[in-house]
C-alpha cells in the first residue's frame, strides 16, 4: 500500500483535554516531553495538524534540538475551507508545506498563499460524508509523493477524526499533571467509549508520562 504510516501524537491533561480552556492555546507539556517532541520529529518524513491548532498556537512546526544538525519535515495542515491564517510562522521557515482544502474554497486566498509562499502549495481533496475534508485521500495522496510516515500532531478535532476514520496507526499520548477547568475544552475520544492499544509502554520525561501503543486498525 502507499498509504503512510500515520502516527498521532497528543499531549493531554490527566483528564484527557487538549487544552486548559476552549479556543485558546495551553503549552502545558513539560521541557523534557518539548525536547522529546522535537527528537521524534526527525523519525517521520511528516509533520500534520489541523487548522485550528494552526490559528490558534501559530506553531513553527520544526525540528529544534541544541547542538544537533536537524532537517524540517514537510508540514502538512488539514484546512476544509481553506481558514489558515496568512501569516502563519511556518510559512516563514525553511521546508515545504502542504495545505489540503475542500472544493469550493476562497480561489483568491488560495493564489495568494501559494505566490506569497515559494514553498507553500494548495491542494484539493473531496470531503467524506460529514462534509469535513476526507483524511484518508489526504494520506493517500501524501503516499503517491512518496511520504512513508506522518505524524498528525492532534489539536483535539483532528485527533478524533483520526481515530474515528481508524486511521492511525501509532499513538503517543502525553499524560501532563495538569487537570482542565473548563468542561467545553476539547477531549479525546469525544464521542466514543474506549480506545485499545497493542505493545503499550509507558515511558516518563520529567512530571509527564508517555503512553505508547500501536492501534488495531481498520482495514
Amino acid at each position: 500500500t502507499n498509504t503512510p504510516f500515520v502516527v498521532l501524537k497528543c499531549a493531554l491533561t490527566r483528564d484527557g483535554a487538549f487544552t486548559l480552556k476552549r479556543g485558546t492555546r495551553s503549552d502545558f507539556s513539560s521541557p523534557e516531553s518539548y525536547a522529546r517532541a522535537h527528537e521524534l520529529r526527525l523519525l517521520y518524513d511528516a509533520i500534520a495538524l489541523g487548522v485550528g491548532s494552526v490559528n490558534i498556537d501559530n506553531p513553527r512546526l520544526t525540528c529544534r534540538l541544541s547542538g544537533r544538525k536537524t532537517r524540517n519535515p514537510l508540514r502538512v495542515i488539514f484546512d476544509t475551507r481553506l481558514r489558515v491564517r496568512e501569516d502563519a510562522r511556518m510559512f516563514g521557515e525553511e521546508g515545504r508545506t502542504i495545505i489540503f482544502t475542500g472544493p469550493g474554497v476562497n480561489q483568491r486566498k488560495k493564489m495568494r498563499l501559494e505566490s506569497s509562499n515559494q514553498n507553500v502549495r494548495v491542494i484539493t481533496v473531496a470531503l467524506g460524508k460529514d462534509e469535513r475534508l476526507s483524511l484518508s485521500r489526504a494520506f493517500a495522496w501524501l503516499g503517491k509523493e512518496g511520504i512513508a510516515s506522518v505524524q498528525v500532531e492532534g489539536g483535539g478535532a483532528i485527533a478524533n477524526a483520526i481515530l474515528k476514520n481508524g486511521l492511525a496507526d501509532k499513538m503517543y499520548l502525553v499524560v501532563t499533571p495538569h487537570v482542565a477547568s473548563d468542561p467545553k475544552a476539547p477531549r479525546l475520544l469525544h464521542g466514543s467509549n474506549h480506545l485499545s492499544l497493542a505493545r503499550s509502554q509507558w515511558e516518563i520525561f520529567g512530571p509527564d508520562a508517555w503512553l505508547i501503543g500501536y492501534t488495531f486498525k481498520k482495514r
